[in-house]
């Protein structure tokens, strides 16, 4: 089975683009389950949890996920997003296989 890991903002400026975030990546998630891909979503995995540890945590975690995945999905805005770009880098440099959504 392979698996995948989403790539997008999750950060926003009001509640409502922050929900609008972690529904999409949702959505995208939903996608690649149907099409029997097992996906990390850290959108849905995290959502709502800022303040619970420093967001560094986070961000390092999903590197280590990063790791394992076969592949990774970029989600768009994710050049505006400091924590997608440096996931999307390291996808290249690990060779991940990378889909733009």
């Amino acid at each position: 089975m392979k698996t995948a890991m989403i790539i997008g903002p999750y950060r926003a400026g009001t509640h409502n683009k922050l929900f609008s975030h972690i529904t999409f990546a949702r959505h995208i998630a939903t996608i690649y389950w149907a099409k029997g891909i097992a996906v990390i979503c850290p959108q849905t995995n995290t959502a709502f949890m800022s303040g619970v540890c420093d967001e560094k945590i986070f961000l390092e975690g999903y590197k280590k996920f990063l790791i394992l995945v076969d592949m990774v999905i970029v989600l768009p805005g994710w050049e505006t997003s400091r924590g997608s770009k440096a996931e999307v880098k390291l996808a290249k440099l690990l060779k991940k296989e990378i889909i733009y959504v």
